[in-house]
Protein backbone atom coordinates (compact mmCIF):
# COMPACT_ATOMS: atom_id res chain seq x y z
CA UNK A 1 0.00 0.00 0.00
CA UNK A 2 1.23 3.38 -0.29
CA UNK A 3 2.54 5.50 2.84
CA UNK A 4 3.09 8.77 3.57
CA UNK A 5 6.71 9.79 2.54
CA UNK A 6 8.08 12.65 4.47
CA UNK A 7 10.76 13.35 1.66
CA UNK A 8 7.64 14.66 -0.21
CA UNK A 9 7.46 18.12 0.39
CA UNK A 10 3.91 18.53 -1.15
CA UNK A 11 2.68 15.30 1.03
CA UNK A 12 4.40 16.95 4.12
CA UNK A 13 3.01 19.80 3.71
CA UNK A 14 -0.40 18.31 3.43
CA UNK A 15 0.40 16.25 6.46
CA UNK A 16 1.33 19.16 8.65
CA UNK A 17 -1.78 21.86 7.84
CA UNK A 18 -4.46 18.53 7.77
CA UNK A 19 -3.18 16.27 10.93
CA UNK A 20 0.00 18.21 12.81
CA UNK A 21 -1.27 22.07 12.84
CA UNK A 22 -4.97 21.43 13.83
CA UNK A 23 -3.74 18.60 16.18
CA UNK A 24 -0.87 21.23 17.80
CA UNK A 25 -3.76 23.57 18.48
CA UNK A 26 -5.85 22.01 20.51
CA UNK A 27 -3.23 20.33 22.56
CA UNK A 28 -1.85 23.57 23.33
CA UNK A 29 -5.06 24.96 24.88
CA UNK A 30 -6.60 21.77 26.42
CA UNK A 31 -5.56 22.20 29.89
CA UNK A 32 -6.48 25.11 32.44
CA UNK A 33 -3.45 26.43 32.97
CA UNK A 34 -2.85 27.55 29.19
CA UNK A 35 -5.60 30.40 29.97
CA UNK A 36 -2.49 32.15 31.27
CA UNK A 37 -0.29 31.04 29.22
CA UNK A 38 1.73 33.65 26.16
CA UNK A 39 4.58 34.48 24.58
CA UNK A 40 5.31 37.88 26.30
CA UNK A 41 6.97 38.50 29.65
CA UNK A 42 3.06 39.89 30.80
CA UNK A 43 1.61 36.37 31.18
CA UNK A 44 2.10 34.16 33.93
CA UNK A 45 3.11 31.59 32.73
CA UNK A 46 5.24 32.68 30.26
CA UNK A 47 6.55 30.60 27.09
CA UNK A 48 10.20 30.86 25.42
CA UNK A 49 10.95 28.83 21.93
CA UNK A 50 15.20 28.12 22.00
CA UNK A 51 17.11 24.95 21.52
CA UNK A 52 16.51 22.26 19.62
CA UNK A 53 17.55 19.11 22.04
CA UNK A 54 16.97 17.91 25.08
CA UNK A 55 19.53 19.11 27.92
CA UNK A 56 19.97 22.57 26.21
CA UNK A 57 19.46 25.59 27.98
CA UNK A 58 16.83 28.67 27.32
CA UNK A 59 17.64 31.92 29.44
CA UNK A 60 15.43 33.87 31.14
CA UNK A 61 16.58 37.44 32.03
CA UNK A 62 14.97 39.86 34.67
CA UNK A 63 15.75 43.22 34.83
CA UNK A 64 16.13 44.29 38.72
CA UNK A 65 15.70 48.16 39.57
CA UNK A 66 17.89 49.23 42.51
CA UNK A 67 18.17 52.61 44.66
CA UNK A 68 19.72 55.23 41.49
CA UNK A 69 22.74 56.83 42.04
CA UNK A 70 22.16 60.18 42.27
CA UNK A 71 24.36 63.71 42.04
CA UNK A 72 23.97 67.32 42.83
CA UNK A 73 24.58 70.30 41.43
CA UNK A 74 28.12 70.03 39.96
CA UNK A 75 29.10 66.45 41.35
CA UNK A 76 30.55 64.19 38.59
CA UNK A 77 28.23 61.58 37.27
CA UNK A 78 30.60 60.47 34.52
CA UNK A 79 31.63 56.78 35.68
CA UNK A 80 29.27 56.42 38.40
CA UNK A 81 26.70 55.61 36.17
CA UNK A 82 24.43 52.47 36.94
CA UNK A 83 24.37 49.70 35.01
CA UNK A 84 21.74 47.53 33.90
CA UNK A 85 21.13 44.37 36.30
CA UNK A 86 19.72 40.90 35.53
CA UNK A 87 18.49 38.15 36.92
CA UNK A 88 19.50 35.34 35.48
CA UNK A 89 17.25 32.43 35.53
CA UNK A 90 17.94 29.23 32.88
CA UNK A 91 15.42 26.47 32.31
CA UNK A 92 17.19 23.11 30.67
CA UNK A 93 14.43 21.26 28.43
CA UNK A 94 14.55 17.54 28.08
CA UNK A 95 12.70 15.63 25.85
CA UNK A 96 8.87 13.55 26.75
CA UNK A 97 6.70 11.16 25.03
CA UNK A 98 3.92 9.68 24.88
CA UNK A 99 1.44 7.40 22.92
CA UNK A 100 -1.29 5.33 21.74
CA UNK A 101 -2.17 2.11 19.76
CA UNK A 102 -3.52 2.66 16.20
CA UNK A 103 -5.08 0.09 14.04
CA UNK A 104 -4.19 -0.60 10.34
CA UNK A 105 -6.99 0.69 9.11
CA UNK A 106 -6.94 3.94 11.18
CA UNK A 107 -3.15 4.28 10.21
CA UNK A 108 -3.76 4.01 6.57
CA UNK A 109 -6.43 6.73 7.04
CA UNK A 110 -3.85 8.87 8.46
CA UNK A 111 -1.08 8.16 6.10
CA UNK A 112 -2.84 7.75 2.93
CA UNK A 113 -6.06 9.99 3.82
CA UNK A 114 -4.18 12.41 6.35
CA UNK A 115 -7.49 11.89 8.50
CA UNK A 116 -7.22 11.90 12.02
CA UNK A 117 -10.02 9.47 13.70
CA UNK A 118 -11.77 11.70 15.90
CA UNK A 119 -11.76 9.11 19.32
CA UNK A 120 -7.72 8.69 18.42
CA UNK A 121 -7.06 11.95 18.33
CA UNK A 122 -9.24 12.15 21.20
CA UNK A 123 -7.32 10.07 23.74
CA UNK A 124 -3.88 11.57 22.88
CA UNK A 125 -5.10 15.14 23.34
CA UNK A 126 -6.16 13.88 26.71
CA UNK A 127 -3.21 11.65 27.54
CA UNK A 128 -1.25 15.71 26.45
CA UNK A 129 -3.31 17.21 28.92
CA UNK A 130 -2.95 14.91 31.99
CA UNK A 131 0.90 15.14 31.40
CA UNK A 132 0.84 18.66 31.33
CA UNK A 133 -1.15 19.50 33.82
CA UNK A 134 0.73 17.53 36.27
CA UNK A 135 4.06 19.10 34.93
CA UNK A 136 2.79 22.27 35.43
CA UNK A 137 1.39 21.17 39.13
CA UNK A 138 4.85 20.08 39.99
CA UNK A 139 6.06 23.91 39.53
CA UNK A 140 4.41 25.30 42.73
CA UNK A 141 5.97 22.42 44.93
CA UNK A 142 9.94 22.09 43.49
CA UNK A 143 9.94 26.00 44.12
CA UNK A 144 10.67 24.77 48.06
CA UNK A 145 13.43 22.72 46.48
CA UNK A 146 14.97 24.71 43.12
CA UNK A 147 18.61 22.96 43.84
CA UNK A 148 16.90 19.26 43.56
CA UNK A 149 14.66 19.68 40.72
CA UNK A 150 16.36 16.49 39.63
CA UNK A 151 16.32 15.68 35.43
CA UNK A 152 13.80 17.72 33.18
CA UNK A 153 10.21 17.00 33.02
CA UNK A 154 11.12 14.72 35.88
CA UNK A 155 7.56 12.74 37.77
CA UNK A 156 7.83 13.71 41.35
CA UNK A 157 4.90 12.31 43.36
CA UNK A 158 2.90 14.91 45.83
CA UNK A 159 3.96 13.43 48.77
CA UNK A 160 7.95 13.97 47.96
CA UNK A 161 6.64 17.60 47.04
CA UNK A 162 4.81 18.10 50.43
CA UNK A 163 7.48 16.68 52.25
CA UNK A 164 10.04 19.32 50.47
CA UNK A 165 7.58 22.28 51.12
CA UNK A 166 7.43 21.29 54.78
CA UNK A 167 11.09 20.96 55.35
CA UNK A 168 11.81 24.23 53.80
CA UNK A 169 13.78 26.93 55.22
CA UNK A 170 12.79 30.76 55.52
CA UNK A 171 15.07 33.01 54.74
CA UNK A 172 18.32 31.06 56.62
CA UNK A 173 20.14 30.09 53.85
CA UNK A 174 22.60 28.22 55.91
CA UNK A 175 20.02 25.46 56.15
CA UNK A 176 19.87 24.47 52.77
CA UNK A 177 16.64 25.21 50.80
CA UNK A 178 15.05 28.46 51.53
CA UNK A 179 11.98 30.84 50.43
CA UNK A 180 12.04 34.56 50.27
CA UNK A 181 9.64 35.57 53.48
CA UNK A 182 8.62 38.30 51.32
CA UNK A 183 7.18 35.29 49.00
CA UNK A 184 5.57 33.59 51.56
CA UNK A 185 1.72 34.13 53.34
CA UNK A 186 0.97 31.74 56.29
CA UNK A 187 -3.07 32.91 57.05
CA UNK A 188 -3.66 36.19 59.03
CA UNK A 189 0.25 36.72 58.48
CA UNK A 190 0.81 36.74 62.09
CA UNK A 191 3.43 34.78 63.29
CA UNK A 192 7.41 35.09 64.80
CA UNK A 193 10.64 34.12 63.14
CA UNK A 194 10.07 30.41 62.87
CA UNK A 195 13.25 28.81 60.51
CA UNK A 196 11.12 26.21 58.35
CA UNK A 197 7.78 26.19 56.69
CA UNK A 198 6.82 23.20 58.75
CA UNK A 199 7.29 25.32 61.88
CA UNK A 200 4.92 27.81 60.95
CA UNK A 201 2.14 25.22 59.55
CA UNK A 202 1.03 24.47 63.16
CA UNK A 203 -1.74 24.60 65.26
CA UNK A 204 0.14 27.03 67.70
CA UNK A 205 1.28 29.13 65.43
CA UNK A 206 -1.71 29.22 63.31
CA UNK A 207 -4.91 28.61 65.73
CA UNK A 208 -8.40 27.43 64.15
CA UNK A 209 -10.08 30.48 65.34
CA UNK A 210 -12.93 30.54 62.37
CA UNK A 211 -12.23 33.43 60.12
CA UNK A 212 -8.94 34.09 60.98
CA UNK A 213 -6.09 31.57 59.43
CA UNK A 214 -8.12 30.14 56.55
CA UNK A 215 -8.88 31.37 53.38
CA UNK A 216 -10.50 34.67 53.85
CA UNK A 217 -11.20 37.83 51.45
CA UNK A 218 -8.43 39.87 54.17
CA UNK A 219 -5.53 37.25 53.26
CA UNK A 220 -6.59 37.91 49.45
CA UNK A 221 -6.20 41.81 50.05
CA UNK A 222 -2.53 40.76 52.36
CA UNK A 223 -1.74 38.46 49.02
CA UNK A 224 -2.24 41.54 47.09
CA UNK A 225 -1.21 44.44 49.13
CA UNK A 226 2.18 42.23 49.77
CA UNK A 227 2.76 41.89 45.83
CA UNK A 228 2.31 45.24 45.11
CA UNK A 229 4.89 46.45 48.04
CA UNK A 230 7.49 43.35 47.26
CA UNK A 231 8.05 42.97 50.85
CA UNK A 232 6.15 43.83 54.33
CA UNK A 233 5.76 47.62 55.65
CA UNK A 234 8.68 47.21 57.76
CA UNK A 235 11.39 45.94 55.56
CA UNK A 236 13.94 48.40 54.49
CA UNK A 237 15.14 47.16 50.91
CA UNK A 238 12.67 45.08 49.88
CA UNK A 239 12.42 42.93 47.21
CA UNK A 240 10.89 43.79 43.60
CA UNK A 241 6.70 44.35 43.64
CA UNK A 242 4.97 41.60 41.73
CA UNK A 243 4.06 42.74 38.24
CA UNK A 244 0.23 42.32 37.52
CA UNK A 245 -0.34 40.43 34.86
CA UNK A 246 -2.97 42.81 33.45
CA UNK A 247 -3.85 46.40 33.87
CA UNK A 248 -6.81 48.27 32.73
CA UNK A 249 -8.04 52.18 33.87
CA UNK A 250 -10.88 51.99 36.43
CA UNK A 251 -12.91 54.98 37.55
CA UNK A 252 -11.04 57.95 37.93
CA UNK A 253 -8.42 57.20 36.12
CA UNK A 254 -6.31 54.66 38.31
CA UNK A 255 -5.10 52.02 37.56
CA UNK A 256 -7.04 47.87 37.88
CA UNK A 257 -4.40 45.54 38.94
CA UNK A 258 -5.49 41.80 38.16
CA UNK A 259 -3.55 39.53 39.47
CA UNK A 260 -4.35 35.47 39.93
CA UNK A 261 -5.10 32.98 43.15
CA UNK A 262 -5.13 29.20 42.01
CA UNK A 263 -6.20 27.31 44.90
CA UNK A 264 -8.18 24.38 45.44
CA UNK A 265 -12.19 23.58 46.34
CA UNK A 266 -11.34 22.75 50.01
CA UNK A 267 -9.68 26.20 50.39
CA UNK A 268 -12.40 28.25 48.58
CA UNK A 269 -15.09 26.41 50.50
CA UNK A 270 -13.66 28.42 53.83
CA UNK A 271 -13.87 31.59 51.14
CA UNK A 272 -16.93 31.34 50.24
CA UNK A 273 -18.31 31.13 54.01
CA UNK A 274 -16.63 34.64 54.57
CA UNK A 275 -19.36 36.97 54.75
CA UNK A 276 -16.97 39.70 52.81
CA UNK A 277 -16.60 37.09 49.85
CA UNK A 278 -20.77 36.49 50.01
CA UNK A 279 -21.51 40.04 50.12
CA UNK A 280 -18.92 40.68 47.08
CA UNK A 281 -20.19 38.09 45.03
CA UNK A 282 -23.88 39.49 45.34
CA UNK A 283 -22.59 43.10 44.33
CA UNK A 284 -19.99 42.03 41.53
CA UNK A 285 -22.70 39.93 39.24
CA UNK A 286 -24.73 43.43 39.43
CA UNK A 287 -21.80 45.23 38.30
CA UNK A 288 -20.21 42.89 35.62
CA UNK A 289 -21.64 40.04 33.86
CA UNK A 290 -18.37 38.23 33.82
CA UNK A 291 -18.64 37.65 37.70
CA UNK A 292 -20.30 34.16 38.60
CA UNK A 293 -22.90 34.04 40.42
CA UNK A 294 -23.91 30.79 42.52
CA UNK A 295 -26.10 29.83 39.66
CA UNK A 296 -23.28 28.78 37.63
CA UNK A 297 -20.46 26.19 37.65
CA UNK A 298 -16.97 27.10 36.72
CA UNK A 299 -13.18 27.05 38.00
CA UNK A 300 -13.50 30.81 37.83
CA UNK A 301 -14.50 31.83 41.28
CA UNK A 302 -15.16 35.92 41.30
CA UNK A 303 -12.53 38.62 41.60
CA UNK A 304 -12.24 40.89 44.85
CA UNK A 305 -8.98 43.33 45.71
CA UNK A 306 -7.72 42.91 41.82
CA UNK A 307 -7.67 39.00 42.46
CA UNK A 308 -9.16 35.98 40.33
CA UNK A 309 -10.15 33.25 42.22
CA UNK A 310 -9.45 30.39 40.01
CA UNK A 311 -10.11 26.48 41.71
CA UNK A 312 -7.55 23.69 40.06
CA UNK A 313 -8.83 20.68 40.98
CA UNK A 314 -5.18 19.35 41.32
CA UNK A 315 -4.39 21.98 43.85
CA UNK A 316 -6.26 19.50 46.30
CA UNK A 317 -3.58 16.97 46.35
CA UNK A 318 -1.90 19.76 48.05
CA UNK A 319 -3.71 20.04 50.90
CA UNK A 320 -1.61 18.15 54.13
CA UNK A 321 -1.57 17.49 57.70
CA UNK A 322 0.94 18.55 59.41
CA UNK A 323 0.88 19.10 63.90
CA UNK A 324 -2.67 17.47 63.42
CA UNK A 325 -3.71 19.77 61.40
CA UNK A 326 -5.15 20.03 57.70
CA UNK A 327 -3.82 23.14 55.68
CA UNK A 328 -4.15 23.65 52.28
CA UNK A 329 -1.54 25.06 49.57
CA UNK A 330 -2.34 27.84 46.95
CA UNK A 331 -0.04 29.94 44.43
CA UNK A 332 -1.40 33.91 43.84
CA UNK A 333 0.70 35.01 40.51
CA UNK A 334 2.41 38.05 38.82
CA UNK A 335 3.18 38.17 35.56
CA UNK A 336 6.57 35.52 34.78
CA UNK A 337 5.62 33.38 37.35
CA UNK A 338 6.54 30.39 35.68
CA UNK A 339 8.82 29.96 32.86
CA UNK A 340 7.49 27.29 29.99
CA UNK A 341 10.41 26.47 26.90
CA UNK A 342 10.20 24.99 24.73
CA UNK A 343 12.84 23.51 22.10
CA UNK A 344 11.15 22.67 19.08
CA UNK A 345 7.80 22.18 17.46
CA UNK A 346 6.35 19.10 19.06
CA UNK A 347 5.95 16.26 16.73
CA UNK A 348 3.83 13.15 15.93
CA UNK A 349 5.28 9.99 15.07
CA UNK A 350 4.39 6.37 14.29
CA UNK A 351 6.25 3.13 14.31
CA UNK A 352 5.37 -0.71 13.59
CA UNK A 353 7.14 -3.61 14.77
CA UNK A 354 6.71 -7.35 15.41
CA UNK A 355 5.36 -7.67 10.94
CA UNK A 356 3.43 -4.77 11.44
CA UNK A 357 1.29 -6.73 13.92
CA UNK A 358 1.38 -3.83 16.26
CA UNK A 359 1.46 -0.43 15.43
CA UNK A 360 1.71 3.23 17.44
CA UNK A 361 1.24 6.93 17.29
CA UNK A 362 3.30 9.29 19.18
CA UNK A 363 3.48 12.39 20.28
CA UNK A 364 7.59 13.88 20.91
CA UNK A 365 8.10 17.25 22.95
CA UNK A 366 11.35 18.48 24.38
CA UNK A 367 10.13 21.22 26.79
CA UNK A 368 9.99 21.76 30.81
CA UNK A 369 9.07 24.75 33.36
CA UNK A 370 10.16 26.33 36.32
CA UNK A 371 9.43 28.84 38.45
CA UNK A 372 11.16 32.36 37.82
CA UNK A 373 13.26 33.28 40.50
CA UNK A 374 15.84 36.05 41.06
CA UNK A 375 18.63 37.12 43.59
CA UNK A 376 17.26 38.45 46.30
CA UNK A 377 17.54 42.49 46.66
CA UNK A 378 17.65 42.17 50.73
CA UNK A 379 21.33 43.43 51.03
CA UNK A 380 22.00 46.16 48.61
CA UNK A 381 25.92 45.32 48.80
CA UNK A 382 25.41 42.02 47.08
CA UNK A 383 23.43 43.60 43.94
CA UNK A 384 22.30 40.51 41.63
CA UNK A 385 24.12 38.20 43.45
CA UNK A 386 22.82 37.28 46.71
CA UNK A 387 22.29 33.44 47.47
CA UNK A 388 18.83 33.65 48.40
CA UNK A 389 16.68 33.01 45.45
CA UNK A 390 12.65 34.79 45.43
CA UNK A 391 10.33 34.26 43.33
CA UNK A 392 9.86 36.59 40.18
CA UNK A 393 6.02 36.62 40.04
CA UNK A 394 4.84 34.51 43.38
CA UNK A 395 3.20 34.53 46.37
CA UNK A 396 2.96 31.10 48.22
CA UNK A 397 -0.10 31.18 50.21
CA UNK A 398 -0.87 28.95 53.01
CA UNK A 399 -4.06 28.39 55.33
CA UNK A 400 -5.96 26.41 57.54
CA UNK A 401 -8.97 24.42 56.54
CA UNK A 402 -11.73 24.55 58.74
Amino acid sequence: MAIFDRNDPFQTLDFERNIVNPYLTEYRNNTIFDRFTGKTADSPIFVKTGGTGSGDTIVYNQRQNFAPTIKLDQAQLIMNEDSLTFGVERLIIGEFRFGVKITDKLLQELQINHKFDPELKADLLAKGEYRKTQRMMQQFGLAFSEANRGAPNAAVTYVELIAKIIACGIDALAAGEAVSNSRLMFGKDKRAAEATVGAVVTNAVMPAAAGVNQLTVDHIFRLADLAQKGSRTAVVNKEAAIKPYMTKQNRLGYADRRYLLLTSSDAYADLAKDPAWASQMSRGTVETEEQPSLLFGSNYKGTVHGVMVVTIPEFSNYTFANDGVNFAYSAFLGCSAIAMGIGQKPLLRYDDFDYKMHQGLAHIEISDAKVLKFPSKGDLAQKGVNPLRVENGMIHSFVRLS
